[in-house]
């Protein structure tokens, strides 16, 4: 069994529900979403202990209009962002298009800007989570990744690094929230 721990706001429902049944649709893999008012032992001590189970495979952050609702959350999500860069596990930061979400992750593998229901973003984050069950990146099919065409990214301004999977010209860096844009 695997499982891609899912960093997010329980108000963006349509978000959380979205990226669920991708999670959900790869048998064998489990999508975990924890909402710490629920939780009876210490919170940050089962977060650490979940993103830390060799069954997870990766930490998904799921930016929405309601990350930066309230402290609480903004905390929680930059705890679990912490645990999961000091914990070795990949995280993809994903991002609706044209939406200004101002929260920066300052550690990340992969960067994602999406659109909410489209059918190509939701095979390519499945075949994103078919390969974290199989643990080989190997498994990847060349024509999604081409369709997101991958491009390594150093951030001009904070020299961060990760994978954009996204078709844009230009974007926010999500490290240190900065446009870039591609020169062609």
């Amino acid at each position: 069994m695997g499982i891609i721990f899912v960093s997010h706001s329980q108000y963006d429902t349509n978000i959380r529900n979205f990226f669920g049944n991708i999670i959900g649709s790869v048998k064998g893999m489990n999508p975990l979403f924890m909402e710490f008012e629920n939780i009876e032992r210490y919170p940050a001590q089962v977060t650490k202990e979940n993103i830390g189970n060799e069954d997870t495979r990766a930490v998904f952050v799921l930016l929405g209009p309601n990350i930066t609702g309230t402290e609480y959350t903004r905390s929680w999500v930059a705890f679990e962002v912490g645990v999961a860069t000091a914990l070795k596990k990949d995280i993809w930061v994903f991002e609706p298009f044209n939406e200004n979400i101002m929260f920066p992750v300052p550690f990340l593998n992969h960067y994602v800007l999406y659109e909410l229901g489209n059918r190509d973003y939701f095979n390519f984050t499945k075949e994103i989570v078919s390969i974290y069950k199989r643990t080989s990146l190997f498994g990847l099919r060349k024509s999604i990744i081409e369709y997101m065409s991958p491009h390594p990214i150093t951030c001009d301004y904070c020299k961060a690094s990760y994978t954009l999977h996204s078709r844009v010209r230009s974007f926010k860096c999500p490290v240190c929230l900065k446009t870039l844009t591609f020169r062609i």
